[in-house]
């Protein structure tokens, strides 16, 4: 009988604060709006020299350290070729269409990503995590799958496979 292990992650203080919105079309996006996200991993491999896939001691301080970059900011999708966004000093405006922003830039995270979907966050996180496993713990799950829950009940979840993925 093959066994195969897995670990998961997930506590309350996993979570971020942070507000964005989605464009839905060349000049119509949601207003402004947060969420409260949570953020839990879940990762599968052999067992190493301990008897544990991963030590929990370094995984909950990184992926907390992850959620913090994300933390109280306006999450904007960098490569949403519909956005027109240009940084002037201190501030950075964001165009679609007739509609316009304009945000303190310290207050903005400008993501590499399509759109700011709980879907595309969750697997930039996923990959960022990925990241920290191989520079921090010098090692890579068989596995990784991270799930990012926007509301109660509302979440999305990402699976990688590191291993089976060209480097």
């Amino acid at each position: 009988m093959a066994e195969r292990f897995s670990i998961r992650v997930g506590k309350e203080e996993l979570c971020f604060s942070a507000c964005h919105f989605l464009v839905l079309g060349p000049e119509s996006a949601e207003p402004l709006h947060g969420h409260t996200y949570r953020a839990s991993v879940e990762l599968a491999g052999p067992l190493n020299l301990n008897g544990m896939v991963a030590d929990f001691t370094w995984i909950r301080p990184a992926l907390r350290n992850l959620l913090q970059e994300l933390d109280h900011r306006i999450l904007l999708a960098g490569q949403d070729a519909r956005l027109q966004i240009h940084q002037t000093g201190h501030e950075l405006e964001v165009r679609l269409g007739a509609r316009r922003w304009v945000f303190p830039r310290s207050d903005c995270l400008l993501l590499p990503l399509a759109a700011t979907t709980t879907e595309l966050l969750a697997q930039y996180l996923a990959h960022r995590f990925l990241e920290v496993c191989r520079a921090e713990a010098g090692w890579l799950p068989d596995r990784l799958q991270l799930e990012l829950e926007e509301s109660p009940g509302l979440s999305a979840c990402v699976t990688l496979h590191p291993k089976e993925e060209p480097p």
